[in-house]
């Protein structure tokens, strides 16, 4: 080997790390956090435990955090670790139902919203004492059927696996949505509660089925969401007093 093609081998390894994309921090989370520089031989694993007292907890740090590849982070890095309310009474208990959680309206089964916007569904595991329960795995589907429509956007846990398919995890500390839904408010994802976004860009309809798979078959472990979507843009009727004329008697 030339020595050319040694200098070039020497500096493709000195810059493949370098070439890796780095942590960051997710935006649009409200989440309290405290900064932690990645040290040689950590994984999301073993930090996990550090901080949360369970390995299988490492899906924590993806709320906070934007992770190319969680399975190889480098030292140095900053880490952003969500700081866990001591006083959070959330169970770790077996979920024995799986609820639908009101987001912009009261009807959270049946919505109706304009093509091209974003609408969030959210679902909350609960125990048989009715306690909200964390790290309770839910799986989403998108159905298809000949007038289908519509497509998954974004999940929480970063879990949107494809358009049509997603898993997430129930939250153990409240999650403050930064989104600009029609009303201008943050979205609330309380204790408990886990979430998807899906939009389309044609009319028609989407149904989606959640699914809690540690609830056991005889109970309500299974809820359905059916959104149709309108090509129309919602727009409030003008200020009526403006239109009156106060001089014509």
């Amino acid at each position: 080997m030339s020595r050319i093609s040694i200098a070039l081998l020497a500096v493709a390894l000195l810059l493949t790390p370098l070439s890796r994309a780095r942590i960051e921090k997710r935006p649009g989370v409200d989440i309290p956090t405290r900064v932690v520089i990645i040290k040689e031989g950590d994984t999301l694993r073993k930090l996990a435990e550090r901080f949360f007292g369970s390995r299988d907890k490492w899906r924590e740090f993806l709320k906070t955090n934007i992770i190319p590849d969680p399975d190889h982070i480098l030292p140095g890095e900053k880490l952003y670790v969500p700081i866990l309310p001591s006083d959070e009474a959330v169970s770790q208990s077996q979920p024995v139902m799986l609820l639908l959680q009101p987001t912009e309206d009261d009807t959270p089964e049946l919505d109706v919203n304009p093509v091209m916007t974003e609408h969030i569904i959210v679902v909350k595991a609960i125990d048989q004492n009715g306690n909200p329960v964390e790290g309770a795995r839910v799986e989403w589907v998108l159905s298809d059927f000949p007038s289908s429509t519509g497509d998954i956007v974004e999940a929480d846990d970063n879990g949107k696996i494809n358009n049509r398919y997603a898993v997430t995890y129930t939250n153990r500390y409240p999650v403050r949505l930064k989104r600009s839904p029609r009303d201008g408010r943050d979205l609330l994802i309380g204790p408990g509660e886990t979430w998807i976004g899906i939009t389309s860009a044609y009319p028609g309809e989407t149904r989606i089925a959640a699914i809690c798979p540690a609830i056991p078959m005889d109970k309500e472990r299974l809820v359905f969401v059916t959104c149709k979507w309108i090509d129309i843009a919602w727009q409030p009727p003008p200020d009526l007093t403006a239109m009156l004329n106060y001089t014509d008697n």
